[in-house]
């Protein structure tokens, strides 16, 4: 690599220090403490076999980005975060550096890559892929699936038969990463079709591994019956790509902490769309595939979701969003290479971008952060109380929605040797319900099992409002004590 490049390389990973610094000083929530804890079912090989390859998560199975990931971390370095950032920030330095290399590639400009990759560390879907661990799949896949295109390129442009094969390997071993990594073959087939034709044939044995996959998958996944994960194949789907096209190139939900009136963002969203757009039907002949391709990319790598009518997320668009990202990196890396008086509208149309998709990405890279900070409070604060409290039942009052959910749910109790935590009765009526997370009431001790605990000093109680955990237990069993059965068993 020549030192230009390594500077290029260099000034991208700063960059996204700069934008994402408070998703690498995040801690850990939700999910990320479930797959954690299943480094606690294995004890032989059997169960790490199982540990890795289960069926979980509607059906999920990331070997490498969720299994093998948490539990090596956790059994290496425990509750410690710090080294699950630097694997995140590191892949994500390695797909910055392939946009770079393959978006000048592609385009046949220099500094295409370059600003495409500053476009995607900018857009807001990249918050929870880099801020939140659980999405790490989403950091990986991108990895695999750049990777493969990468000796792809570098296939069609030497002829050497070994970057075919390391196209390969990367393609396969991308399956380990995320089910998105199915849809390389349609992007290799696409990519050859439209700029390196002698190729495409070649392409085609791809698809023979992704139909072995998903039928294998399909076939050992367990079937998910959350109503929220259930397929729609109607006219929905082009509402929904239509959603995630104005959450790629605009703010995520069309929010911003910016007070600015919605028909602005509107606004904005369709000058950027109207540009990217424009520049991609008034390419030249020789240059009017790579453009297509481009907006290839993002409707290939969006389509597996898009019948997800009632699951609509975020990060989603983080993998479809650089094929629009190469775009708007060429469409001002070539108006500045011309020097025509366009390069003041691609100027005005990065700018509007930049400012329509920054704050928001760095509200919710801080919201995140924050999350993650009261997680580690309450878990910090838990393990104390188990030290202090060994055996004993710890019993949480006055846990709010964001609490119970990020740092709850997911058990987490048991990374810290606490056997059983639960939560106060009636403390269900505080916190909002998302009944395909989990069940609430699962982890309200009844009424008559808190008072018989209470008088067998079996359990103590604590309060988790504020920053530090309070000991109520005296207090706590003072109270009317409410014997009723429990509402729901």
């Amino acid at each position: 690599m020549k030192l230009r490049d390594k500077a290029g390389v260099l000034a991208l990973a700063l960059f996204c220090l700069a934008v994402h610094w408070r998703g690498f000083t995040a801690w850990f929530r939700a999910d990320d403490f479930a797959w954690m804890g299943l480094a606690l079912g294995v004890h032989n090989f059997a169960d790490l076999l199982k540990a890795l390859f289960s069926p979980l998560a509607e059906g999920t199975i990331r070997p490498w980005s969720e299994r093998a990931f948490f539990m090596a971390g956790y059994a290496l370095f425990g509750l410690h975060a710090l080294p699950f950032r630097i694997a995140i920030f590191s892949t994500q330095f390695a797909n910055l550096a392939l946009v770079r290399s393959i978006g000048d590639r592609l385009t046949g400009v220099r500094g295409a890559g370059f600003l495409a990759a500053i476009f995607w560390t900018a857009n807001s879907s990249a918050a929870t892929a880099l801020g939140w661990a659980s999405a790490y799949n989403q950091v990986l896949c991108a990895f695999f699936l750049l990777l493969a295109f990468h000796f792809l390129l570098r296939y069609i442009e030497t002829g050497n038969g070994r970057y075919n094969l390391y196209q390969w390997l990367a393609f396969v071993a991308g399956f380990g990463a995320m089910e998105l990594n199915i849809v390389y073959p349609a992007l290799a087939a696409v990519y050859t079709l439209l700029c390196a034709r002698r190729f495409f044939l070649r392409t085609l044995p791809l698809f023979a591994v992704s139909i072995v996959y998903f039928v294998v998958h399909h076939a050992v996944a367990t079937p998910d019956r959350n109503p929220e994960y259930a397929l729609h194949f109607t006219g929905s789907m082009l509402r929904t790509l239509a959603k995630y096209w104005a959450w790629t190139v605009g703010p995520l939900y069309f929010w911003t902490p910016v007070d600015a009136p919605h028909w602005l963002l509107m606004a904005g969203v369709a000058l950027v769309s109207l540009g990217l757009l424009a520049f991609a039907v008034r390419r030249r002949a020789a240059s009017f595939a790579p453009a297509w391709f481009a907006l290839a990319w993002f409707a290939i790598a969006i389509a597996p979701v898009l019948p997800l009518r009632d699951h609509i997320t975020d990060y989603y668009a983080f993998v479809p969003a650089i094929g629009l990202c190469w775009l708007g990196g060429w469409a001002l890396a070539q108006t500045f290479r011309t020097g025509s008086r366009a390069v003041y509208a691609a100027l005005a149309l990065a700018g509007i971008y930049i400012v329509m998709v920054m704050p928001r990405t760095l509200a919710a890279s801080d919201w995140n952060y924050r999350i993650t900070m009261r997680a580690r409070d309450l878990l910090e604060g838990l393990a104390t109380v188990g030290q202090l409290h060994p055996g004993k039942i710890v019993l949480l009052d006055g846990a709010d929605t964001e609490q119970f959910w990020n740092a709850v749910v997911d058990h987490p109790h048991r990374l810290i040797s606490i056997d059983q935590l639960c939560l106060t009765p009636g403390s269900q009526r505080g916190i909002r319900a998302f009944p395909d997370l989990g069940d609430i009431n699962e982890f309200v001790l009844p009424p008559d099992l808190t008072s018989a605990a209470l008088d067998r000093d079996e359990v103590v109680v604590y309060d988790v409002r504020g920053s530090r955990l309070r000991n109520i237990t005296s207090a706590y069993a003072e109270r009317p004590r409410d014997l009723r059965l429990p509402s729901s068993v």
